[in-house]
This record gives structure tokens, C-alpha cells and sequence, in this order.
């Protein structure tokens, strides 16, 4: 059922690929309308947006990447320092952008977790109109206490890796009553096809001094129990740095906040975004 789930919507869909000094990025474009164009986070890849295609797609034409190092794209070098990798990633993110769309106007755009500090330095640019961040990581702020993930679940045995990709998701991605079948087969597919390591990255505390050059309206969402950030700490202390800025965050959802709670997402995205 899982797999024709994510067959389905995929063939709502087109895919584009492009090839940009040397990597090729995989998009996948849904609808027709205004561009929103959507990152997901680390050992992440479009799927993560799933849940929020078919409604979003309605009224706008989504372009949902694999960045370089996910999913179907190539993977890029993870020589140098944080700065530089991320550097190397955002460089050729942008240049398949720019391929991709037929316009040079400001895009709305939307990013999740690791994809926010990607969107961040696209924002900086002047390449973004609307912002809107979802579980933002390099926040700085304080984290809840967790369990510690478990490694290695790619060595287990059959049923070993399973708990262990169970384990995992509801330790860090979203509450154990949201986890289902369909979350599984994403994860599990995302785990095995990212090559870029996010781990020291996602923990810096520069999301504000990546998009300093970026002045137009920003959202920030989280799930109400978001391990990767306490949403009534962060969001109001994020808000007081920053003019132009809201948040919000949603109930009974963790820190995949865009799966577990689809529906009311996307319609506070399409609400916002228009």
C-alpha cells in the first residue's frame, strides 16, 4: 500500500532533470499556478512533502528537488569544512534553479529542517519573495531531551533494522501516534539514498546570519513537540531578532510536522504564501 501511495503521486507528477557542473539534480514539478518551490531536510528527499502535494498543487506549480547528496540527485563532495560543503551544495542548488524555471522573479519558497539553512543562503540572494521554515535547525535554540538514535540500523538484520528505523523515527522525526506504514517506506528509502552528512551542520546556531541579506516575510512552523527545538522558546526569541517574522506551531505533531498534521500544513502554507 505504501509503495502505491508514493507511485501515485509520483505520476501526478513530472520529473525534470538537469545537469549542472557535472551533478545531476532530479525535481519533481506537480500542478500549475504561482511557483512554490520546496526543499525537505536531511536524509531527506521530495518525499518528505508527500503528504502536501495533491493539495498544494491545486492552486500552485510545486518544484520539489533532490539537493545534491539525496535521493535521486548525485551526490557532491564532502571535502572541506562545514562551510565549504555547504557552500558547494548551495552553489549548484541554485544553478539547477535557475535552469528549472522560466522566470528570474523572486520564488516563494518553503524548507524543512536541514533545507532551511540551504534556503537560507538561496533567501540571502534575493532569489526568495516569501520564506517559510518548517522545524528549522541552526536555530541555537534550546532542545528537548531524547532518547539517542539507533546506529548502525543499516548492518541489523531484517527485523533488527526495522525496529531500529522505527525506533529512529519516533525518537526524532514524529510522535509515535502518527507513525505508519507509509513514514517507514519513506524513511527507509531516504536513509539508504543520502550521501551528504548533516549531523555537525544542523547544529550550529547561524540561521538568522545565513539569511541576514533576506528582508521579506518569514514563517517559522513547528510541531508542538519537536525535538529539534522548544516552538514556544525558539519562535518568539527568533521573532524579537527579526522584523517581518510569525510562527506558529501545531499540536499533537513532532518534528514532521508537514506528514503528521498534512491538511492543516498546507492550508496554513497556501494561506500564507497568498
Amino acid at each position: 500500500m505504501s509503495l502505491a501511495i508514493i507511485d501515485r503521486i509520483e505520476l501526478l507528477g513530472e520529473r525534470v532533470e538537469t545537469e549542472v557542473s557535472g551533478c545531476r539534480i532530479v525535481w519533481r514539478r506537480f500542478g500549475s499556478g504561482p511557483d512554490l518551490l520546496m526543499l525537505h531536510g536531511g536524509h531527506g528527499s521530495w518525499l518528505h512533502w508527500l503528504r502536501n502535494i495533491e493539495s498544494l498543487s491545486a492552486s500552485r506549480t510545486l518544484w520539489l528537488p533532490d539537493m545534491p547528496g539525496f535521493g535521486d540527485s548525485d551526490a557532491v563532495s564532502d571535502e572541506g569544512s562545514d562551510d565549504e560543503r555547504l557552500q558547494r551544495l548551495v552553489d549548484l542548488f541554485i544553478e539547477s534553479m535557475q535552469c528549472v524555471r522560466a522566470c528570474d522573479r523572486p520564488v516563494d519558497m518553503a524548507a524543512f529542517s536541514f533545507g532551511a539553512l540551504v534556503a537560507a543562503h538561496v533567501a540571502s540572494r534575493g532569489l526568495v519573495r516569501k520564506l517559510a521554515l518548517l522545524g528549522p535547525v541552526g536555530h541555537g535554540g534550546r532542545k528537548p531531551p531524547r532518547a539517542p538514535l539507533a546506529a548502525g540500523w543499516n548492518r541489523k538484520g531484517p527485523a533488527e533494522r526495522e525496529a531500529a528505523l522505527r525506533h529512529n523515527l519516533t525518537t526524532l522525526m514524529l510522535d509515535p501516534d502518527n507513525l505508519d506504514a507509509l513514514a517507514v517506506e519513506i524513511y527507509r528509502r531516504q536513509c539508504n539514498e543520502a550521501r551528504f552528512k548533516v549531523k555537525t551542520l544542523v547544529r550550529t546556531a547561524v540561521l538568522l546570519e545565513m539569511m541576514s541579506g533576506f528582508t521579506g516575510p518569514l514563517f517559522l512552523l513547528w510541531g508542538e513537540h519537536d525535538v529539534t527545538g522548544e516552538a514556544a522558546e525558539v519562535g518568539p526569541a527568533l521573532q524579537s531578532q527579526r522584523a517581518n517574522t510569525t510562527w506558529q506551531a501545531i499540536p499533537n505533531s513532532g518534528h514532521w510536522v508537514q506528514y503528521e498534521r498534512a491538511a492543516a500544513v498546507s492550508s496554513l502554507l497556501q494561506s500564507w504564501f497568498e
